[in-house]
């Protein structure tokens, strides 16, 4: 079995959420650390996250824990509700109540304030490199390790490392390396969109306007609504059936389809 060297830099394709989080928990253990991200700058997309104390406990290892706290919702509960009706048929205290029990926080928080977060600290490292604008383009394993060849501003340029990871996400082309299936679409579709409290929208009510993580349960579909930015916005969320879109984090879709799959729910559909 190969001994990795601590002198000896893991290389980790990709600065999101996972590659930023592995990059501190590796350079945490002692190792050196090459990051690298395709986009020359790291900026906001994404939506809504929920992350529960298994993954705060370690964000709290991490160094991680204040500064996204400032940027979070700790809910009050988790609460299903019927979609048709709206009635209330459950609910899981929160809040402190989570804390006391699994010995972390429940956080609801926009991916962009975790991300901003993970950054900062990476940044902090110094047993990290963080090259932007570095589009991995080939791997090489050998006996000593692998070899990767990337193209930054034109040119391309070879870094030699012990291992690498992945965490170039769901369309991943580094797992493609190792002849590992890509991912494919489940007929599944996230319809979301970001609601600024404070902005008129037609039955909101206190559905949307509480401190709690909602679900709104069908047969055919499920709706989420979530407080975001420190309560000042709510993270919405549709997953319903549909047909496989353009691949990117964010593709514009005819409203009348999301009317139709909520159909079945003429309170949500509003």
């Amino acid at each position: 079995m190969k001994t990795l060297s601590p002198d000896r830099p893991i290389l980790v394709v990709g600065a999101g959420i996972a590659g930023l989080t592995v990059a501190l928990a590796l350079a945490g253990r002692g190792f050196s650390v090459h990051l690298f991200e395709q986009a020359r700058k790291l900026e906001e997309v994404g939506a809504g996250l929920q992350l529960s104390p298994n993954a705060t406990r370690i964000l709290d290892r991490l160094g991680v824990i204040e500064r996204l706290r400032a940027v979070s919702v700790q809910p009050e509960a988790i609460v299903l509700r019927r979609a048709r009706s709206l009635r209330e048929i459950a609910r899981v205290p929160l809040g402190a109540a989570a804390a006391a029990r699994w010995g972390a926080p429940y956080f609801t928080v926009h991916r962009a304030d975790l991300q901003s977060a993970l950054l900062s600290r990476v940044e902090r490292e110094p047993s990290i490199r963080l090259s932007t604008g570095a589009a991995v383009r080939d791997a090489a394993y050998h006996a000593r390790g692998v070899t990767l060849s990337i193209d930054q501003a034109g040119s391309i340029i070879e870094a030699a490392g012990d291992l690498v990871i992945a965490a170039d996400g769901v369309w991943s082309t580094m797992r493609g390396t190792e002849d590992d299936k890509r991912g494919a679409f489940s007929g599944l579709t996230a319809w979301r969109a970001t609601l600024h409290r404070g902005e008129p929208a037609e039955g909101q009510g206190p559905v949307l306007s509480g401190s709690v993580v909602t679900a709104f349960l069908h047969r055919r579909f499920h709706v989420v609504a979530y407080p975001i930015r420190s309560g000042q916005a709510v993270n919405l969320v549709a997953v319903t059936r549909g047909e496989a879109l353009r691949r990117a984090w964010s593709v514009a879709a005819p409203r009348h389809e999301l009317e139709a799959a909520l159909a079945g729910a003429p309170a949500l559909s509003r």
